[in-house]
């Protein structure tokens, strides 16, 4: 057994070590410090001591979406869930008798948009998306059979034989329409994209040859925002926590064990009991002098789930994603309830109505331009998202049923009363009062009235028989 002051000094060196700068880096909080202090975006504020890193770069989002869990789930699933149960185009006519626009039923206009997106466009589309999801926006090159240079506008009567989606990591700069003293003219305009050098043999694309999609921001230069970006704090945050609990966990999993050593133990006996106590396995086996008493403590830890929830609210409150869906059903309990369900419905219907409605529409009317979609004015209407489960799906049919055969009952009993009340002359249906005697009934109520002499109130005297 160690001498106090032995162990007194052991303990102030790890100290002094856990607060070394040279540690400290590795094994306590790091909320992540600035990449590259001589990028243009880096500011005076980013290069001091702050809680969080304010700026975030495209690689530092790249990574987190690669190795975070939870980022992946915001940035790419989200993504696939707004194309999983598909969409239906829908002519639309002028009527010039009405003057209105109305639906036309044409499924083979329908079938021609679905073959065309299934076969040629979805899978570029949807990485496209994701793309904008994760950097704020991306392009979707359209491959115009024409022959000419990118940078150049597409010829109007060629065909599109390809789609491809281009990340915003290659674009070194959007290049906008200004004037002379380089204000940029309104409303904006992009001129050109400029393509990173290493990254293409092209230098420059024509804003006409692609579809910008992007994350919608505040950001008035249509660059979008990261959808992870508002809960990159808390991502941050809530990976330290689950690699507090793993150190914790390989740090203290083990029972702390002492020994007391025999009374008028000498100090060679005090070494051999300490040495014996170093490097225990489970194979270990320790012999003591008698006398010598042994004690094991367990170690106590917090339980680090109510600090992971405080994270895990803000990231499902900054993503409109509840937690059920984001995490997915734990072992042992039930799938998420409907009502986030038809929250994460409701998310995903307002990207398909804000976001993907509209690319979806610039995107088919270039293909009506080329001639290979009919020109014609449509509307595209997606299928609903909410999935319920088997027991959740016959409740809700049950209900269905139910209110049904309620309002058939109701509707029932109404026109019966609306049959009676023409017959029989009868006020209502409840109560039944004829027309006859309700007017007696309120002759004789006015018989009834006398004045008060002195206040010229009203009463109406009210004779109850028992």
């Amino acid at each position: 057994m160690r001498p106090i002051r032995q162990m007194i000094r052991d303990t102030a060196h790890a100290i002094v070590v856990r607060m070394d700068s040279s540690v400290y880096g590795e094994t306590a909080f790091p909320y992540g410090g600035v990449t590259d202090t001589t990028a243009a975006s880096v500011t005076e504020y980013d290069k001091s001591v702050s809680l969080f890193q304010r700026t975030i770069s495209d690689s530092e989002l790249h990574e987190t979406f690669e190795r975070n869990p939870l980022a992946s789930v915001i940035v790419s699933d989200v993504a696939e869930d707004t194309f999983t149960r598909g969409f239906t185009v829908h002519k639309i006519d002028y009527n010039s008798s009405t003057g209105e626009y109305e639906e036309k039923k044409d499924k083979s206009f329908n079938t021609k948009v679905q073959l065309l997106h299934e076969h040629s466009l979805k899978r570029e589309v949807l990485k496209s998306y994701k793309l904008a999801r994760l950097f704020g926006y991306s392009l979707l090159l359209l491959g115009y059979d024409d022959g000419l240079d990118l940078s150049l506008p597409p010829n109007p009567g060629a065909e599109i034989k390809f789609v491809q989606a281009i990340s915003k990591r290659w674009i070194e700069e959007i290049e906008y329409d200004k004037n002379s003293q380089g204000e940029v003219y309104l409303p904006i305009r992009i001129k050109r994209y400029k393509i990173r050098a290493g990254s293409a043999a092209t230098k420059f694309i024509h804003p006409q040859r692609v579809i910008h999609i992007e994350n919608p921001g505040i950001n008035s230069m249509m660059t979008g925002v990261s959808a992870i970006l508002p809960c990159y704090d808390d991502l941050l945050v809530l990976k330290h926590v689950t690699w507090g609990a793993g150190q914790t966990m390989w740090r203290s999993g083990n029972q702390l064990v002492s020994v007391i050593a025999p009374p008028r133990a000498d100090p060679a006996q005090i070494a051999l009991i300490d040495g014996a106590l170093k490097n225990l396995n489970a194979q270990s086996a320790i012999t003591l002098p008698y006398g010598a008493i042994m004690n094991a403590y367990a170690p106590s830890g917090l339980n680090p789930e109510p600090y992971a929830k405080i994270p895990l609210n803000n990231i499902a409150a900054a993503t409109r994603i509840p937690i059920s869906i984001l995490i997915g059903s734990q072992a042992g309990a039930l799938s998420a309830s409907l009502t986030d369900q038809r929250d994460y419905a409701g998310t995903l219907a307002s990207i398909q109505t804000n976001v993907l409605t509209p690319i979806l529409t610039k995107l088919f009317k270039k293909f009506m331009h080329t001639g290979q979609l009919e020109s014609t004015a449509f509307k595209i209407e997606w299928a609903s998202t909410l999935t319920m489960s088997e027991a959740e799906r016959t409740l809700s049919e049950y209900r269905q049923a139910l209110t049904k055969r309620i309002n058939n009952q109701t509707d029932a009993e109404a026109a019966q009363a609306s049959e009676e009340r023409s017959v029989n002359g009868y006020t209502g249906a409840y109560p039944q009062v004829k027309e006859s005697e309700y007017t007696s009934t309120q002759s004789t109520l006015n018989n009834m009235q006398t004045n008060d002499p002195g206040t010229g109130a009203t009463y109406t005297t009210v004779q109850a028989v028992v």
